[in-house]
């Protein structure tokens, strides 16, 4: 998941200049959980391709900074520092 985070409102739906941009990794058993229902054929293969310790965007920490705990009903939280 990316998102960006801006100063304010108005920035994010000007075009602004983001503060930073940044991603959210899920445990990989989180999304072993999610594809195993129906409606993700397209996920589970790609998953089964790479993981967050082999894949280009997360490979050089494992996502260690991105990696979101994930709680009951699959919620997920991240804390992110922004300067």
């Amino acid at each position: 998941i990316h998102f960006e985070v801006y100063r304010s409102v108005a920035d994010a739906t000007s075009s602004g200049n983001a503060m930073t941009t940044s991603r959210i990794a899920l445990p990989e058993a989180v999304c072993d959980e999610v594809y195993a229902t129906d409606g993700h054929p397209a996920s589970v293969t790609n998953t089964s391709r790479t993981s967050l310790t082999s894949g280009s965007v997360f490979g050089d920490d494992g996502g260690v900074r991105q990696n979101a705990t994930v709680g009951a009903g699959l919620v997920a939280a991240l804390t992110v520092p922004v300067a």
